[in-house]
């Protein structure tokens, strides 16, 4: 496919591309040795996830296969597929991992699940409810991987102590945190990405995130209680009234001084780790003025669980770190999630991501009503199963030029309600749905069948009401 440079939508696109390639003239993109990379990368990319489709077992080595072919062939050079991991977010998951560990040897999420059910009262949709509400508000005050850390070993405790399936309340949780992350730009990179770019300040997502975010959120557990009603009473059964006070109960009379003492040291330095977490920015701001030069916040909080993983291991003990970095991580997971990192940084270094935009942007014309509505659609369908973000960064570049040329800026929402919520379609459609398969993978296996039928008539909903918020505000 050709982009045209001689108008102005082209040329946009182009210098958006060069400004991920380097490149010195826009024409580049056109030249035929840019198409060969480009396809040999689609090509690489659609075989890792038809192979995820497949089998989840063969990821690792289609991802890897993928890689190796990308990275052989020169069809992206080996330091700029490096420079494509999201390191920061690979150093933060390994110590959140490894955080929430230990916090699960100190007996905090057990605690937590065991509060969980007295609040329930052994009524299932309340349970239910409980974590899609906690899902999506932590997501929202921290960051999506943050929440989706917690709440999975939240859920698991669940699952340890019912024996029950949690498999849906798992996907609903992650489904929750997604659409949480939608209320602030702090939520999710794709919200900071958008407020950097285009100038979406807090009080605009106050205004057109915060209120869409919990109206979905409400369309969603509404909408799960409906199609689950043969799993609720299932679960209703496993945690009868009877069975929810027998397990408390159970709990509590083999609590000793000791688990409390854990219990609270260890809820101590969760809450203070997610505080940190909210406030990262005013934190960064301090470690600045205390060193005298720039700290970057995305940067510091790539290491902040490294500061409460040292707190939480002198409760578990100094000696059980190793341990706990080789049982806490899920480090096959973390190789796939670096493969896909650098596969989707290859779609933008090689302008397929560009091509694609551009080809949307000629969909529908720039007068029309239609844009934001087709970009909405597009972007929810790609986010799915390309890397989100590299699906926004290269939409943004084509709807800055549409608004110049006098479409709305609803564009740009449009964009950031489909590259969300279109990622809660499949197990790869965001970090926080990959972290969460990651987590479970030894407990319970999510294929995506499963996956697709608690989500996917959920998500076509959710993006119907982003749609209909789209024309109302």
């Amino acid at each position: 496919m050709r982009i045209p440079t001689e108008d102005a939508l082209g040329r946009a696109v182009a210098w958006s591309w060069c400004e991920v390639r380097g490149c010195s003239s826009v024409t580049e993109i056109n030249e035929p040795r840019v198409v060969l990379e480009g396809a040999v990368v689609l090509s690489a990319f659609l075989f890792i996830v038809a192979s995820t489709i497949v089998s989840p077992e063969y990821r690792y080595y289609s991802a890897l296969l993928g890689l190796s072919l990308v990275a052989f062939s020169g069809a992206v050079p080996a330091q700029h597929l490096i420079e494509g991991a999201e390191w920061r977010l690979i150093l933060f998951l390994v110590g959140s991992m490894t955080l929430a560990y230990l916090l699960q040897r100190l007996g905090v999420f057990r605690y937590l699940s065991i509060k969980m059910l007295q609040a329930s009262k052994g009524r299932p949709g309340l349970l239910v409810l409980y974590v899609l509400l906690l899902s999506w508000f932590l997501a929202m005050v921290v960051d999506e991987v943050t929440s989706v850390v917690y709440m999975v070993m939240l859920v698991l405790d669940i699952y340890r102590l019912t024996g029950h399936d949690v498999r849906p309340l798992l996907v609903l949780s992650v489904v929750a945190t997604n659409v949480g992350s939608l209320a602030l730009p702090v939520g999710n990179p794709i919200g900071i990405y958008m407020a950097f770019t285009v100038g979406l300040t807090v009080a605009d997502f106050l205004r057109r995130g915060l209120p869409l975010s919990f109206t979905v959120l409400t369309v969603t557990a509404a909408l799960s209680a409906a199609l689950m009603r043969g799993y609720l009473r299932n679960l209703g059964r496993a945690l009868s009234r009877e069975r929810c006070e027998a397990f408390i109960q159970a709990y509590y009379a083999n609590l000793t001084a000791r688990d409390a003492r854990n219990i609270y040291g260890g809820l101590s330095t969760l809450t203070a780790f997610l505080v940190t977490v909210a406030s990262n920015d005013l934190v960064a701001e301090g470690v600045s003025r205390l060193a005298g030069a720039e700290v970057s916040p995305h940067a510091l909080l790539s290491l902040t669980p490294y500061a409460y993983l040292v707190v939480a291991a002198l409760l578990v003990g100094v000696s059980n770190m190793r341990e706990a970095l080789e049982k806490g991580v899920e480090w096959p997971s973390l190789v796939f999630f670096i493969s896909l990192f650098m596969m989707g940084h290859s779609l933008a270094w090689t302008g397929v991501s560009h091509r694609i935009a551009y080809l949307t942007a000629e969909l529908a014309p720039a007068g029309s009503g239609s844009v934001a509505p087709l970009y909405l659609a597009l972007s929810a369908v790609l986010s799915a199963f390309l890397d989100n973000l590299s699906v926004v960064v290269a939409f943004t570049s084509v709807g800055k030029a549409l608004v110049a040329f006098g479409v709305s800026g609803k564009v740009f929402w449009g964009i950031l309600y489909g590259g969300v919520l279109g990622g809660n379609y499949t197990p790869i459609g965001s970090t926080a749905n990959l972290v969460a398969l990651a987590m479970v993978e030894k407990h319970t296996k999510v294929t995506w069948g499963y996956w697709l039928r608690v989500s996917g008539l959920v998500t076509t909903v959710q993006l119907a009401v982003a749609l209909a918020w789209l024309f109302l505000v």
